[in-house]
């Protein structure tokens, strides 16, 4: 097995618990027509998480979208409904990783996504301890590609100089860990509640 000295990790649904059909109920619940958006293959999300589109265009659109109205609080309180916390187990795990390895956080997310869960961090005494934790952040929405792009996984190691084989990448959906794979990443498929015991003895990483 090859040697890690690198984790770069996925951010909503890996280190940070989020429940989207908590936004899709409230979205619903102003009568936004969000299932039929998902089903585009380019859809405003996607676009907005790209940074395609201005935090106030995108409340505007659905402002519009909605037959009640809504005003600009209520589209942001139930478009960041699914942003529930940061764990305090996967915060000390990384405290243990991040003096072994370097870590990298890759998320794909909006504006609007990263001011309210980074405020919510900030306010829980948590940010500078978490964020210090990362040689880098890359978000999509700063960054114009998004996971599973192709393009992402070649600019983050390009911009930070890595090597794909010394490298392992942490995700919680499958087309993004097909990606990495392709980009010559070695992978890990988050998928249930007991994963950091799964991915420490898989890759035998120090804590």
């Amino acid at each position: 097995m090859a040697i890690i000295k690198n984790l770069f990790f996925d951010f909503g649904g890996v280190l940070y618990r989020i429940e989207p059909e908590r936004t899709l109920e409230a979205l619903g619940r102003l009568q936004i027509p969000v299932a039929d958006w998902l089903n585009q293959k380019e859809n405003i999300f996607f676009r907005f998480e790209k940074g395609e589109i201005s935090s106030a265009d995108f409340i505007r659109f659905l402002q519009m979208s909605s037959p009640f109205q809504p005003d600009e609080d209520e589209i942001v309180e139930a478009f960041t409904a699914l942003l529930i916390e940061l764990p305090l187990e996967n915060l000390r795990m990384l405290i243990r990783l991040a003096r072994h390895y370097n870590c990298f956080l890759v998320s794909n997310t909006c504006e609007i996504h990263y001011q309210k869960f980074s405020k919510q961090i900030y306010s829980s005494h948590l940010k500078k301890r978490f964020y210090d934790l990362f040689l880098k952040e890359y978000y999509s929405f700063e960054l114009g590609l998004r996971k599973p792009e192709p393009e992402l996984y070649s600019f983050i190691l390009r911009d930070s100089g890595k090597k794909p084989e010394e490298s392992l990448f942490i995700d919680d959906d499958e087309k993004n860990i097909i990606a990495a794979k392709n980009a010559g990443f070695l992978t890990f498929h988050f998928g249930n509640e007991g994963f950091w015991h799964e991915l420490i003895h898989k890759f035998n990483l120090l804590i």
